[in-house]
């Protein structure tokens, strides 16, 4: 049956009459013809054809893991040094699934360097546990050579990337973790989740345990979400100061963004600083209360963490992200401790404007009363409280504002007074009770 599909496309390539093709393809269509046509195209036969044609026979064969036609596709002369949309014909077997044509292609040459870290990776979530075992046995690569995971051991992008059966995939195909053999053992536990095996194995010489990236196994567990290996490496001595080398990690903060409570005790427990941070972002604190661990929170606090150091892209503090999250309890907490109300963000902006932009009323009210400046102005793009409320559309805050004595004749960055800022009526009407006008004729003689 596949010969004659192949023979038929071959026919096309090597332009056959209409009425020869038409006739073949009638053939085709009877179901004794193609019972009668089920053997491979010969290897004598193969080599009559033009190489494009014999490659092309050997390329669907491999796709259709036709192992009797791509033998003799190999024996006519045909070679997988012929790049495809799918890559190598190694890789196409790979992806198709076809463990033996990928052993015969093997057997006859193929290219092992095509095949990388990333191309493992890709099997292993697809589920291709006999085509890793067999690409295992021959010693591929087993580094990533780009993307995230650029360097790094197929098995330690896979636990970055949370991806549970992949790992497992490799593991059942034989491909180790980048340890020295020593640590084998306990790396695959570790990988694996097998908290029992890896309380077992620990030690306080192998409980700091690094791959050959430098990557800890510690923050290995945590992406895996293993929080029990997590908390038995850090009580058996882990580094608790370890940072992830792509993005900047620490255990601390990754705990406390993803709210393993357990994690982060045990961290503080064994010492580790209540103020880790991403490397050049966020705060512990900050992505605690800014992903609602408030738990987690109280611990760093209690723990003596900076409530005051800005954090993330834009340098918001602590209370800003309890502003931003609407909740109030932190909101509270922070007040009481002594946050301040006119703390800025690295653009400027501030607390009470995050309140005004989130009509967050209540939280307004008490920022003023705690001293928060009503007419503080972002250096960049000319914020304000009241502006910010007006582009918002927060209406309550709008009025507030106003009551509490804020500037109606400001304008936006690009010299829009507020009155042309919103279409909201309400809003429009409270601003010109207070004065605010369409137009400054005397501002615009000035500039």
């Amino acid at each position: 049956m596949q010969s004659q599909h192949y023979f038929g496309l071959v026919l096309l390539s090597l332009n056959v009459s209409i009425g020869g093709l038409a006739l073949y393809q009638h053939v085709n269509d009877e179901p004794e013809s193609r019972a009668k046509k089920q053997a491979p195209i010969a290897v004598q036969e193969l080599k009559s054809l033009s190489p494009e044609c014999c490659h092309f026979v050997f390329h669907t064969a491999v796709s259709k893991g036709d192992v009797e036609q791509v033998i003799n596709c190999l024996k006519a002369g045909s070679t997988d040094d012929r790049a495809h949309k799918d890559g190598s014909l190694l890789e196409l077997a790979a992806v198709e699934g076809h463990a033996d044509i990928c052993r015969v292609l093997i057997a006859a040459g193929a290219n092992l360097q095509r095949v990388s870290g990333t191309f493992l990776y890709k099997l292993a979530l697809q589920g291709k546990r006999d085509v890793l075992s067999v690409l295992q046995k021959v010693g591929v690569s087993c580094f990533c050579p780009e993307g995230y995971g650029r360097g790094r051991h197929v098995l330690s992008h896979a636990a970055m990337e949370k991806a549970h059966a992949g790992i497992n995939v490799l593991l059942a195909a034989g491909f180790k973790p980048d340890v020295q053999p020593e640590h084998e053992e306990l790396a695959s536990a570790i990988l694996s989740g097998d908290e029992e095996k890896v309380r077992s194995l620990l030690t306080p010489q192998n409980a700091s345990l690094l791959d050959g990236y430098d990557e800890s196994y510690l923050m290995q567990a945590l992406y895996l979400g293993y929080t029990g290996i997590a908390c038995a490496m850090i009580q058996a001595g882990a580094d608790t100061e370890v940072y992830c080398h792509r993005v900047g990690f620490s255990p601390m903060y990754y705990a406390a963004s993803h709210g393993y409570k357990d994690v982060v005790k045990a961290l503080l427990t064994a010492g580790a600083g209540p103020d880790s941070s991403l490397l050049g972002g966020n705060t512990a604190l900050g992505e605690a209360i800014a992903n609602g661990h408030d738990d987690i929170a109280y611990m760093l606090l209690e723990a003596g963490a900076d409530f005051e150091s800005p954090g993330g892209d834009h340098g918001l503090t602590p209370l800003m992200y309890a502003i931003g999250e609407g909740n109030r309890r932190m909101f509270d907490k922070l007040l009481a401790m002594g946050a301040d109300v006119n703390g800025a963000a690295y653009d400027g902006f501030n607390a009470l404007m995050i309140a005004a932009r989130d009509n967050s009323l209540d939280m307004a009210r008490v920022l003023v009363e705690k001293g928060a400046d009503v007419n503080i102005m972002a250096e960049s793009f000319c914020y304000t409280p009241i502006l910010i409320a007006v582009m918002n559309d927060s209406v309550d805050c709008v009025r507030y504002l106003i009551e509490c004595g804020a500037n109606v004749h400001g304008t936006d960055y690009d010299g829009n007074p507020l009155l042309k800022i919103s279409e909201n009526e309400t809003i429009r009407q409270l601003l010109l009770d207070a004065g605010a006008q369409w137009e400054y004729p005397d501002r615009e003689e000035e500039e």
